[in-house]
């Protein structure tokens, strides 16, 4: 079997959130309900997943999701849209045995019904559009595309509108309805609710992007020579340009650049090694200070002050920081990350998930302490490295088109 190759945008991760096997038997939940496994239920028509948290008492009872208050308010809700619950939709969750009191379910119960029942669902039913009510079917689905948002609250996720290429398919987030009856003193919830609900409609005549492998966008420079026609093409095309470093380190004094990668155009990016070459240096700082040039960069701060120090300037001709945009745009704490934002607006899943543990520092304590990026180079070779530098710059750029048509 071919070994998969790392930082593959277009894969799908199944996350796991312990080391047991993901089954029924490790999840358990079958054991001591009325319909265990209960099955998506639903026509579909109208190419509509809805995904809940899991079965209470009266679905428990009648073998099928939406049942009793909740599934008429979410019923009712869908029905002034034009929706038909069962008609056109497909509903499932996120555990689908009743847990014990109506509990939550767990993350560990949360991956195994993911495996088993959730994600081949969605490739059985192929919806069109995905709406996740409540955190739990947030930790099921987003939380297995972008691990670090298993566990996180509804209010992280909601009203967002992403596009999951490989699916072929929106995924938007909203409040369980089981939460607007519990706030019904509250009716501004329930007005966010149904506006959430409306807007996710609305996608149903919106195109997907199409799935692409991201490395088949990035260029790997091999040589000085390469090097410096890929520079001077950058020079001479002046425009935008976004640019990313990884380092040994933290600390731009302390610590060395090993690669960097740029972007100048949605469809490629470079990334190349800083091999110490005099000529490769000045071609880069040429760039840097070219005023016609302008610069983009995800957190701007970072990538100033490594350039200020190893390439000698004060001044470049900043164009667009992406984080700062995002915080512009939608300030919620968390969301604000390159990796964050390449999902949200791209539908991108986590292609950090190798190498982000050898980029911390191994002494949080010492400002001097080291990364482990020279360990992760030996175990997986500097072109992995490089495909993950020129995804961000890529990333970047994308990002920072998108948000400069939003703002302006």
């Amino acid at each position: 079997m071919p070994v998969r190759p790392l930082y593959d945008p277009s894969r799908f991760a199944d996350t796991t959130v312990s080391n047991q096997p993901l089954s029924c038997v490790s999840c358990g939940l079958h054991k001591e309900v009325l319909t265990p496994r209960m099955p998506p239920f639903g026509d579909g028509k109208k190419g509509i997943m809805l995904i809940g948290e899991g079965p209470g008492e009266t679905e428990d009872r009648r073998g099928k999701p939406f049942q009793g208050k909740t599934g008429n308010a979410l019923k009712a809700a869908l029905a002034d849209l034009g929706i038909d619950l069962f008609k056109d939709c497909v509903s499932v969750n996120a555990v689908n045995c009743r847990p014990p009191n109506n509990r939550g379910p767990s993350p560990h119960e949360m991956a195994c019904c993911r495996k088993i029942i959730v994600n081949p669902a969605i490739l059985k039913h192929m919806p069109k559009l995905i709406i996740l009510l409540g955190g739990s079917a947030v930790t099921s689905v987003i939380g297995g595309l972008l691990p670090d948002a298993v566990g996180d609250a509804i209010s992280r996720w909601r009203g967002f509108q992403i596009p999951i290429p490989n699916w072929h398919a929106w995924l938007c987030s909203t409040f369980h309805p089981s939460y607007i009856l519990r706030e019904e003193h509250k009716p501004e919830i329930e007005t966010v609710w149904l506006d959430d609900l409306k807007q996710a409609i609305k996608l149903l005549d919106v195109p997907v992007p199409d799935a692409e492998n991201l490395r088949d966008r990035i260029t790997i420079l091999k040589g000085e020579e390469a090097i410096l026609r890929a520079l001077q093409r950058a020079k001479v095309r002046k425009g935008l340009f976004s640019f990313d470093y990884e380092c040994t380190g933290l600390r731009a004094s302390l610590h060395t650049i090993i690669c960097a990668s740029f972007c100048q155009s949605p469809d490629k990016a470079y990334a190349f090694m800083m091999n110490g070459s005099d000529a490769v240096k000045q071609a880069w700082r040429d760039i840097l200070v070219d005023p016609e040039i302008g610069k983009i960069s995800h957190n701007l701060a970072f990538e100033y002050e490594w350039s200020r120090h190893h390439f000698e300037l004060d001044e470049m001709n900043w164009a667009w920081d992406s984080m700062l945009a995002a915080h512009v745009l939608d300030n919620r704490a968390g969301i604000c990350g390159l990796k964050h934002q390449a999902f949200l607006n791209f539908g991108i899943p986590a292609y950090d998930d190798q190498i982000s543990s050898f980029l911390k520092s191994t002494d949080d304590r010492d400002p001097a302490a080291l990364n482990r990026i020279s360990q992760f180079i030996e175990r997986h070779g500097e072109d992995e490295l490089l495909y993950y530098n020129g995804i961000d710059s890529l990333v970047a750029y994308r990002l920072a088109l998108k948000q400069m048509r939003e703002i302006q």
